[in-house]
């Protein structure tokens, strides 16, 4: 939703936006020692499914850097580098606005991303 949003605050640029579904990616569960057994297990079985690491930084890099998709915008692309459509109520102007109205009220609070004059700048003279 966020990137339907971006694509038309861009549409009178030559600045692309798109998503990409992150699909089941293998993780190592050796470096997470304090994993429950029985998420270790899962995640061993769901392994044998999953996309390597490498594989997704693959279509990453791909969709990032390739000239075939360098025109393309506003479009979810799947783990083989396809567009492919998100659920309905994703393009629904409404529910784009309500995510973007929440989004940004959480900018507005103290998260320290108000806009503030940096301590070492000069206030511009009127």
């Amino acid at each position: 939703m966020y990137t339907y949003w971006l694509v038309e605050r861009l549409k009178d640029t030559n600045i692309t936006a798109n998503c990409i579904r992150v699909s089941a990616v293998r993780v190592d569960v050796s470096k997470y020692s304090n994993l429950p057994s029985i998420m270790r297990f899962i995640y061993s079985l769901k392994g044998k499914f999953a996309l390597s690491p490498e594989e997704m930084a693959e279509t990453y890099t791909y969709l990032a850097t390739s000239g075939e998709v360098g025109s393309i915008t506003g479009k979810y692309f799947d783990e083989k580098r396809k567009p492919v459509k998100s659920n309905n109520y994703t393009y629904q102007t409404e529910n784009i606005e309500k995510i973007m109205n929440l989004t940004m009220s959480y900018f507005k609070q103290d998260s320290g991303l108000k806009e503030k004059t940096p301590k070492n700048s000069t206030t511009p003279a009127n």
